[in-house]
């Protein structure tokens, strides 16, 4: 388990690198493929800022590069986990083909090992917070009510409503109460570019929390709505990511958020449940957005 501060390209190459060691003991090859890419391209990167600490330099402002530090942060994310929760035959099998599919994401093609990242990089948020149960059930199960969580990445707006459905089709199909898990950061970053150089850390966690606001309010229509209203669907949670520069090029930071999303109507006995379920989505418990917040969010996010 591995667990490093990141503030310059160097740290997130040693945490990048602390968590493919972790991953190998696991039997996750890394030798190969995308995770060996990742690893390639940014060692030559902090090369690249060695030998010219103060210069401008070509990957800064690389779309490849970009994604490569957005998925290499996931895979981070996946070595904070406890082995503990990492040794099912299942949950080996999913670490181990991490590796597969190209550099560069197809937003037209599904993505398996893109998906198993969202599963484990989710599920290391919920172990964080002391909730994660393990991956019995569902893409993981979280505690102490045990509800399962089905996990689906959104690669562009056309499958959205189709990765919903077939979310609540698994969970109906589990019988059990549970939870939506949706990443939405691949079609928000190709709406809104994929850098955000801001002047400190706080306007960066305000970007990657409006970007989020805005596409919803856009996009997330009634209809898509209607078809994940169900007994077996507590509610829907969204996920969102942006890599950033923070002063200086050099300075690399992280932003994530999670914002949750009720699926019923006001009285609904399960809005209780689903408040309860997902309060391990941010330190201190979830904070409910006025009219306000939101009307200021969506307008501080450009249309594409």
């Amino acid at each position: 388990m591995t667990n490093r501060e990141i503030h310059t390209l160097r740290d997130f190459l040693a945490a990048y690198e602390d968590a493919l060691a972790f991953l190998k003991d696991l039997g996750v090859d890394s030798r190969q493929g995308r995770l060996d890419d990742y690893r390639t391209r940014l060692r030559n990167a902090v090369l690249a800022e060695q030998k010219a600490p103060e210069a401008s330099h070509a990957h800064q402002s690389d779309e490849t590069f970009q994604y490569v530090l957005l998925e290499a942060r996931e895979i981070i994310d996946i070595a904070t986990l406890e082995v503990r929760f990492l040794q099912g035959r299942e949950t080996l099998t999913k670490l181990r083909d991490l590796r597969k599919g190209k550099t560069l994401p197809d937003p037209r093609k599904d993505d398996p090992a893109r998906n198993y990242a969202f599963e484990f990089s989710a599920a290391a948020t919920a172990a964080r917070r002391e909730r994660l149960l393990g991956f019995e059930a569902g893409d993981f199960q979280i505690g102490p009510e045990g509800y399962p969580v089905e996990c689906k990445r959104i690669s562009s707006l056309a499958r959205l409503e189709q990765n919903l459905r077939d979310a609540k089709n698994q969970l109906k199909a589990r019988g059990r109460p549970g939870i939506i898990a949706i990443d939405l950061t691949s079609p928000i970053r190709a709406e809104q570019g994929l850098t955000r150089i801001c002047s400190c850390e706080l306007e960066l966690r305000q970007s990657v929390d409006n970007e989020l606001t805005a596409y919803l309010f856009r996009h997330f229509n009634g209809r898509a709505l209607d078809g994940v209203i169900d007994p077996m669907v507590l509610g829907l949670i969204f996920h969102h990511r942006l890599i950033g520069s923070v002063g200086s090029p050099h300075e690399i930071r992280l932003a994530r958020t999670w914002q949750a999303f009720r699926v019923h109507g006001v009285d609904n006995k399960l809005n209780h449940l689903f408040d309860a379920a997902t309060s391990w989505l941010a330190d201190g418990g979830r904070v409910e957005a006025s009219e306000g917040d939101l009307v200021s969010a969506i307008r501080s996010v450009p249309v594409p």
